[in-house]
């Protein structure tokens, strides 16, 4: 891997075939020993030498597999170890190819590293290592930093490095949006043997793809905005047609698996939009924000007994299935997340600045519950998800700092990427830039009731937009650095 050169692939063609061929024998051997699980190896190699050979290619690859990818758990659970094929092992491999060139003159760019985006990710990275000193269990935080960490480095850094083409974030948002539809196509058929109305075989027909359907829906609602500014700005007819066809197919697919905080995800990204177009000022967005919040503390006690009184619960009546987002009396699921939530809460207050450690919340919920929340779906070891909110799951890890510098990240997204979208005049990327605010705001809306960062089908297309956005930053700094030095040179 070489930042700004064609890696030298003539040169490594033998290297290639010899230990190619070298793998298959080993692997036909051990086959006729009985030992199946060999095969994986020349997968592993041919990732390993596409990280260091051809890291642009293996970044579209890994778009691509990203929703296709299995935990080794559900495949082969004789194993008694999980890792997720074949995205973690690709995956810590940029992580150190990355650590490893920044030893080195071919080094990231500095205006990459040194992004106000990039450093807020530094001090959001830093406080999570920090708050593993205190951790209860510090084996898992590792993990689940580590996990972050190679997800900023392939997603975030390196999709920087490679978006400043615009062919490029088409390419890797097709290629997540065609490994999406063969998902979604299996999901699907899987489904359709139970009944394609069906709300129990939706749970779990995307699995082992996706761990349920709100994962597998937050992934689809990610992309839709894509697809929709893709059919509009598009020219031709045949390119709109395919575009469009793409896009029923996936608005479909999300209906059809009942998850509810997807649908509320696009209806927030819809008002994201109509914020960003209308050019609404931000002391007037806060203003807003400050009078609604003002309204539900006062009014809590009327809205709980309104909520408590709500009949409707999750079927396959979709009307239904909505209302019952506030029934939190006898619809399970959300009274779950109820509990979760406020087994959170008491995690945070207990330990308000360190938390518990990163990745955690799992382990130690469970002695939180308090009786009256729990319900007929109630663990104590999370099995069936976690704190099902990113926000509030960040606050009982790894205290308020960590959430404070996750809201950083945020912010300073959105600011640059409106600012880029109001002020440039290259409208495709102003475009492309549009939709990945929207992108993001599917996923800021589904994370109040979810959370799904630290798994590698939402975090691919989450850190891609940031990517873009930052890409975009950086495309209008040089344009107004070349126009001064030529202002200064006339």
């Amino acid at each position: 891997m070489k930042f700004g050169s064609r890696p030298p692939l003539k040169s490594n063609t033998l290297t290639i075939w010899t230990t190619g061929l070298l793998f298959v024998l080993i692997n036909g051997y051990l086959l006729t020993k009985g030992i199946e699980y060999f095969f994986f190896a020349p997968i592993a190699l041919l990732g390993i030498l596409l990280v260091f050979l051809a890291p642009e290619k293996m970044i579209f690859g890994l778009a691509f597999l990203a929703p296709l990818s299995v935990e080794i758990r559900d495949i082969a659970p004789e194993l008694g170890f999980g890792i997720i094929l074949p995205t973690e092992p690709i995956l810590a491999l940029f992580l150190i190819a990355i650590m490893l060139l920044q030893l080195t003159p071919r080094r990231l760019p500095r205006e990459i590293t040194h992004h106000s985006v990039s450093i807020a990710i530094y001090a959001f990275i830093g406080w999570l290592l920090l708050d593993t000193l205190g951790s209860e269990f510090p084996l898992v935080s590792i993990k689940y930093i580590l996990v972050r960490c190679w997800f900023f480095a392939a997603f975030f850094f390196f999709s920087v490095y490679l978006f400043k083409r615009k062919n490029h974030i088409y390419q890797f948002f097709w290629a997540y949006t065609l490994g999406l539809f063969i998902v979604a196509i299996l999901t699907l058929v899987k489904q359709a043997e139970s009944g394609l109305l069906s709300k129990s075989a939706a749970a779990s027909s995307p699995c082992p793809f996706f761990n349920d359907h709100t994962s597998y829906a937050a992934a689809i609602a990610f992309i839709i905005p894509f697809l929709i500014i893709q059919l509009i700005s598009k020219k031709g007819v045949l390119k709109r047609v395919i575009n469009a066809l793409v896009l029923s197919f996936f608005i479909g697919a999300l209906i059809l698996s009942y998850t509810r905080a997807a649908w509320l995800s696009l209806f927030f990204a819809g008002g994201i939009f109509m914020l960003i177009y209308l050019r609404i000022k931000l002391r007037t967005i806060v203003a807003a924000a400050g009078i609604i919040a003002t309204l539900f503390f006062s009014f809590q006690e009327e809205i709980s007994v309104a909520m408590e009184h709500t009949k409707a619960v999750s079927s396959t009546n979709l009307f239904e299935h909505f209302r019952s987002i506030t029934n939190v009396s006898s619809d399970a699921s959300n009274a779950e997340r109820l509990n979760r939530w406020h087994s959170a809460i008491e995690l945070f207050k207990k330990r308000p600045i360190i938390g518990w450690g990163p990745g955690t919340y799992i382990f130690v919920y469970g002695d939180f519950q308090v009786a009256n929340d729990r319900t007929i779906i109630s663990t104590n070891r999370g099995s069936g998800g976690n704190a099902h909110s990113e926000y509030l799951g960040l606050m009982a890890e790894s205290g308020l700092p960590a959430l404070i510098f996750y809201l950083l990240i945020l912010i300073i997204l959105f600011y640059i990427g409106i600012r880029y979208y109001h002020t440039s005049t290259e409208t495709e990327m102003r475009m492309l830039v549009l939709t990945s605010l929207l992108g993001i705001s599917t996923y800021l809306m589904h994370s109040t009731l979810n959370n799904f960062l630290d798994t590698d089908e939402i975090a691919a297309p989450f850190w891609a937009f940031a990517a873009v956005i930052v890409a975009a930053d950086l495309r209008l700094r040089n344009e107004k650095k070349a126009l001064k030095e030529l202002d200064s040179d006339n």
